[in-house]
């Protein structure tokens, strides 16, 4: 684990951000990645400590489902809320994102703020639609800013180069997952989420061997291991 130096904050909040690709090309798995969202929001509702979701799905368009909400308020997704298609504007959807809660941050006072933030992105495609953020960059600067802030960053990329994709836009760490394995995908998510929010220190991040600790575990061994965090 890696610390950073943050001004005062809630260290007794957590921030869930989740940015999801809606394009047209998820829609094969559509129903797996409804269920195993809804799975990983129960999960972390089950988990002690306070949270906050803001949750973005994104194609041509961004669209924000839930800004800074209580976990326990937050929505279950549906066929009504999830619904793929269009092309990948990825810059403007991890843009957009983090310029909107940085700024949202500012606004509270000083124990208002998360103590911790975790950025989940997570798609299936390479950039080809934005139009507000162009350049890889750009972006890499703004995730750079975030992650020397404090903020826990990760790229998930479906059945693309990962690693390529998500360092070309400044992600220190990314990881590659199969597109066919939605659930236990979330079900590793809720786990590496959930032990962010319970064993790592205020301040601290994750390196990338706890990434690939995690998401190299079968799905029953992350089960496990989140039932065990619930009970902490």
């Amino acid at each position: 684990m890696l610390t950073k130096k943050l001004k005062t904050m809630n260290k007794n909040l957590t921030e869930i951000i989740f940015v999801l690709d809606e394009s047209g090309s998820m829609g094969s798995v559509r129903s797996d990645v409804i269920g195993g969202f809804n799975t990983f929001l129960k999960d972390q509702k089950e988990i002690p400590g306070e949270a906050v979701m803001t949750l973005v799905k994104f194609d041509t368009d961004y669209t924000k489902l839930e800004e800074g909400t209580l976990l326990e308020k937050v929505k279950e997704l549906d066929n009504e809320l999830y619904t793929p298609g269009g092309l990948t504007a990825l810059l403007d959807a991890v843009g957009k994102t983090i310029n909107e809660v940085t700024s949202r941050h500012a606004t509270l006072e000083e124990d208002e703020v998360p103590g911790k933030t975790i950025l989940v992105v997570f798609t299936d495609g390479e950039e080809n639609s934005s139009q507000e953020f162009k350049k890889k960059a750009d972006i890499g600067k703004m995730v750079k800013e975030r992650e020397d802030a404090g903020w826990e960053v990760l790229f998930m990329g479906a059945d693309i180069d990962a690693w390529g994709e998500g360092s070309s836009m400044g992600f220190s760490k990314s990881r590659g997952v199969a597109k066919g394995d939605m659930l236990g995908n979330m079900a590793k998510m809720s786990y590496y989420t959930a032990n962010y929010r319970n064993n790592v220190d205020f301040g601290a991040v994750m390196n990338m061997t706890e990434v690939n600790e995690t998401f190299d575990m079968t799905t029953e061994e992350a089960k496990e291991k989140l039932e065990k965090l619930k009970k902490k």
